[in-house]
């Protein structure tokens, strides 16, 4: 990547850009876990979610451990319970941008089981296709 002295460049959603050309991404992909303590779930799927780092699948610098601990917090972070998985924003389970919040724990149906745990690949799945 060749870059001129004299390149004008600015900042555009969260991306630098010389002039009409994107050199590259200052953010990168993100996976935030969003917990409380006390919630019983969530050690487990965020032992499934660092299994992956474990087995080379994603990269620990990409995760982001947030612990959200009480209902104002829930409120500002649009928390959707616990244990939740953002990835780049989006909700692993609705693929959506959260726009609302609940402080409670979180009851998935996957595959036709309602769990609180989300599997691992399940997990593995969701981030292959969030991902940017």
């Amino acid at each position: 990547m060749i870059l001129k002295k004299n390149s004008i460049k600015f900042f555009y959603n969260e991306t630098i850009v010389f002039l009409d050309k994107i050199l590259f991404k200052l953010k990168e992909n993100m996976i935030e876990f969003q917990y409380f303590n006390g919630c019983p779930n969530a050690e487990k799927t965020l032992s499934n979610l660092k299994e992956l780092i474990f087995e080379g699948l994603i990269r620990e610098d990409e995760i982001k451990i947030t612990e959200v601990p009480d209902i104002d917090s829930a409120r500002e972070l649009n928390f959707q319970g616990s244990p939740t998985i953002l990835i780049n924003g989006r909700d692993i389970y609705t693929e959506e941008k959260p726009t609302s919040f609940n402080y409670s724990c979180r009851v998935y149906t996957i595959n036709g089981i309602r769990t609180g745990v989300l599997p691992k690949e399940f997990i593995l799945e969701k981030i292959k296709k969030l991902r940017v």
